[in-house]
């Protein structure tokens, strides 16, 4: 009966021939030399009726102070090159870990103060929990503003990464307008295919009897052409007999 140190060799092997980089695959083989034993409070615990489909791992993110922080999940083992190659879209590290990074997610400390007789809810964070209060408890959040400005004005301020941020913005000008220089644009320019108008093309046909030369030696039309409804009439007038 295979072992889980040789399902999980086998997920390097299939890793491998997905095209994994060679820092995933280390982690991957970290994981088989036994680097998966973790603390309790730290980790996800996959139960033993699972163990053959899912593997303990961490969720990475990044916090607002530009720290690389990981929250205890897991993930399956059929999928697992496919979860291990994921980048996150904002600065490109990895989004999933078999091994434990240096700094994990906070566990939920702060309290709901809305409603404390019956709602126990707890957040990892101070904008968190106001978004708790205001959500799920908007009647209380009016009159708590004072409280809640605080507690919103306390977390900005410990958000260096926003407060750097900010005042970037604040400090450089609004741009305006771009000079384009004037090679670049003569390169641009040259390249311009200007379209042509079309030209009308207007097409004449002259209406004319298929039962008789008219309208040739007809004195109204030896200078004007005939309209359709000129020679309806003259096929009315001089061929009655043939068209019923």
């Amino acid at each position: 009966m295979p072992t889980q140190t040789d399902e999980l060799l086998a997920e390097v092997a299939e890793a491998a021939a997905a095209g994994l980089r060679a820092e995933e695959l280390s982690t991957l083989r970290g994981q088989v030399e036994g680097s998966s034993t973790l603390p309790d409070a730290m980790s996800y615990h996959v139960p033993d009726s699972d163990a053959a489909a899912w593997i303990a791992a961490y969720r990475l993110s990044i916090d607002h102070a530009g720290v690389e922080r990981g929250e205890p999940t897991k993930l399956a083992k059929g999928a697992l090159g496919m979860y291990l190659g994921k980048r996150r879209p904002v600065d490109g590290g990895r989004l999933f870990s078999l091994k434990m990074p240096e700094h994990l997610i906070a566990q939920p400390t702060f309290a709901c103060f809305a409603a404390p007789n019956f709602c126990k809810h707890k957040s990892d964070t101070k904008h968190n929990l106001l978004d708790h209060i205001e959500a799920s408890h908007p009647r209380e959040a009016t009159h708590l503003k004072d409280q809640i400005e605080m507690i919103r004005a306390s977390a900005n301020r410990e958000n260096s990464a926003l407060q750097a941020l900010v005042d970037n913005i604040a400090d450089t000008p609004d741009p305006g307008s771009v000079v384009v220089p004037k090679a670049m644009r003569e390169v641009h320019n040259a390249a311009v295919v200007e379209p042509v108008a079309p030209v009308a093309t207007v097409i004449s046909v002259t209406p004319r009897c298929v039962l008789c030369p008219w309208p040739e030696g007809a004195a109204k039309w030896a200078n004007t052409p005939p309209t359709q409804q000129a020679l309806r009439m003259h096929i009315f007038a001089k061929h009655k007999d043939s068209i019923e």
